[in-house]
């Protein structure tokens, strides 16, 4: 589902399907709702905090799994700063998952796999060494140059 889709639902769901009732929810106009859909560039920390309930992890996931979660005490969805944070925590939780998963394909890959990996991150260590060598040369024919002038 594209941000698009995900903000039509978000109408469906909290508006009763009509687009100028969410952006007064969201205290935005009905033109800069129809902008994020056009340039599919929505402000997710307002949709986040105002709209009380809706699941973070289905808005990170592009409106995968469940939209509404069961809002408890220790949900702070209704403080905007701290829902914000909440929004930060689950967005975080969700890339650590990742991450171990992308560990285990690694992991339990084929070694054809493994030497890619490690061949491109050799090549990033020679491309940043690379880099150093040539700041060095740079810094190097600079203070020559200076001790000639002085010369």
């Amino acid at each position: 589902m594209d941000n698009k889709a995900i903000i039509d639902e978000l109408t469906k769901h909290f508006a009763a399907g009509k687009a100028k009732d969410l952006a007064s929810m969201l205290n935005i106009t009905p033109q800069m709702l129809s902008n994020w859909k056009s340039r599919d560039e929505p402000n997710w920390r307002l949709i986040f905090t105002k709209c009380v309930g809706v699941s973070a992890s289905w808005l990170l996931s592009g409106g995968q799994g469940e939209m509404m979660h069961t809002i408890r005490e220790e949900n702070p969805s209704e403080k905007g700063w701290e829902a914000f944070c909440y929004f930060l925590q689950a967005q975080l939780e969700e890339s650590k998952q990742r991450y171990q998963q992308l560990e285990s394909i690694i992991f339990h890959g084929t070694p054809e796999l493994r030497n890619a990996l490690v061949n491109a991150q050799s090549a990033k260590r020679l491309q940043a060494l690379s880099d150093k060598m040539e700041e060095q040369r740079k810094r190097w024919e600079f203070e020559t140059s200076e001790k000639e002038v002085g010369k």
